[in-house]
Parts: structure tokens; sequence; C-alpha cells
């Protein structure tokens, strides 16, 4: 691969326009551990673009059926942007992505700074962490040539399809939910399209944040009081169309939701 600095500056220049992402191969990560290096340095370009600082991350990939579908055996990890994060609601110009779509998610604020160390993560860790759950809509972009081709680490590198997120408000007392039970629904356009479990991510959200830690240690990065993390879908993706009208309801949170114009 040539120079990392001049092919995150690459990355970042597709993000910011609706021409799909394309890398020739001797330009790619060549694994996992690349892709992250290389995420870091594009977003540093997509921060002094005018997309702010980082003030979410994103876990991908959290269903044993899609890590067998891009052959890897882990989720992805990506962060969000504060310009692309919005609160119980949104428009949003069906012409500004490539191919935009919504996942129904559960998210965590981060109660404490986490610095990361060699230190082993542990579900007693864990509560130390956790301020609050919130529901998200997470936002979506395909916009590359062959994602499959493309391959897993350049998608790292690229946030993993992220284009922004929808939060609505915290739960504080958080030990009350049963995620067995609490039941996430998909609406577009009044019909619902997609139902789910908050278990589905990775069998507990719990699960999934502490691998989200146990990557940040692995990864030496630090996530900061009051961030948030979108622990992964309950719903698949849905992808959109001008003029549709998204609602994201998960039992016990309050509903959020998206218009395409």
């Amino acid at each position: 691969m040539e120079n990392f600095s001049k092919i995150a500056e690459i990355i970042a220049d597709f993000r910011t326009i609706t021409t799909p992402l394309f890398l020739k191969k001797n330009n790619r990560p060549i694994d996992i551990s690349e892709g992250y290096v290389l995420q870091k340095i594009a977003n540093t370009h997509l921060m002094n673009s005018g997309l702010g600082q980082i003030k979410a991350h994103k876990i991908g990939c959290t269903s044993e059926v899609m890590q067998n579908f891009l052959k890897i055996n882990s989720p992805c990890a990506g962060d969000i942007f504060e310009k692309t994060i919005f609160y119980n609601s949104v428009e949003i110009p069906h012409k500004g992505f490539t191919k935009v779509g919504v996942e129904c998610e559960l998210a965590v604020e981060i109660a404490k700074d986490f610095y990361p160390s060699s230190n082993n993560i542990f579900h007693g860790d864990l509560e130390k962490f956790i301020a609050g759950f919130l529901p998200a809509i997470e936002i979506v972009d395909d916009r590359y040539l062959n994602y499959l081709e493309l391959g897993v680490p350049t998608l790292i590198a690229d946030n993993f399809f992220n284009s922004g997120a929808v939060i609505g408000d915290v739960i504080y007392d958080w030990k009350r939910l049963n995620f067995d039970r609490v039941i996430g629904k998909t609406i577009i356009n009044n019909k619902i399209v997609g139902k789910g479990r908050a278990s589905f991510i990775m069998e507990s959200p719990l699960n999934a944040f502490k691998w989200y830690l146990d990557m940040c240690n692995k990864n030496k990065k630090k996530i900061n009081k009051g961030d948030v993390i979108l622990l992964g879908s309950i719903v698949e993706t849905k992808w959109l169309n001008k003029n549709d009208i998204v609602s994201i309801e998960i039992e016990e949170f309050n509903s959020l939701n998206i218009y395409v114009n």
C-alpha cells in the first residue's frame, strides 16, 4: 500500500461526495489492523473537513450470519462525527447519499472516560462505564462499487458504511431493562418492515459493549465521557427511497424518525 496519509485522504474525499469509493488493490489495507490505523488518519481528515469532533461510535457486523458472509470472525467498529448526529428526528436529502439505509439499534452513553490499557475487560467492569442506554438509528450509506471486492479492512477504514445517527433519550436506570424482552421495530411509511429483540445484538448489548472496550484496548483508543456507542442492529438494514418516512420504535424508549426528501 502507498503512503497511509495519502490513501486516508482519498477515503475522506470520497466520503464528502456521492461517488462510490474505489481503491486499487495496492492502495488497500491488507488486514483489519491496518484498516483501523487508516481509519484513524482518515477520520482526522474528516474532522478537519467540517464534520466536527468524534462524539459517537458504532459496532457493525454483530451477527454470525453477516460475519460469515464477509468472511470475518468478529464485529467491526467505526466513528461518528458530531455534525452527523441528530436528536429524535431529522430530514435527510436522498441525493446526498449513494445508497442510504437505516438500522434500528440500541446505544450506550459512556459514564466516564475510558483509557486503553493492557488489562482484560470483564463483565463486572462494564457497569462503571455505563451512564445509560438509548435508542438509535444508524444512517448507513453503501458508497461502494462492490463492498465485497473492496474488502473488510477498507470498509473499516471508511467507518464501515456509517453516515450518521439519530439518537434518543437516555434511560439511566438501565438495570431494569430485560434485553430478552425489549423489542425493536423499523417502520417505513406506516408499515412494519422489520422486528427484532435487543438480545439479537451478540446475545446481549452488554456483550457488544465488552467487545468494543476490548477493541479499544487492542487499538489504544480512548473514549470520552458522554460519548455514545451504537451497539449493533436489532433489525437488519433497510434501504430507503425518496419521500420515505422512517420510524424506529424500541420498547421502553422514545421513538425516532427520519424523513427522506
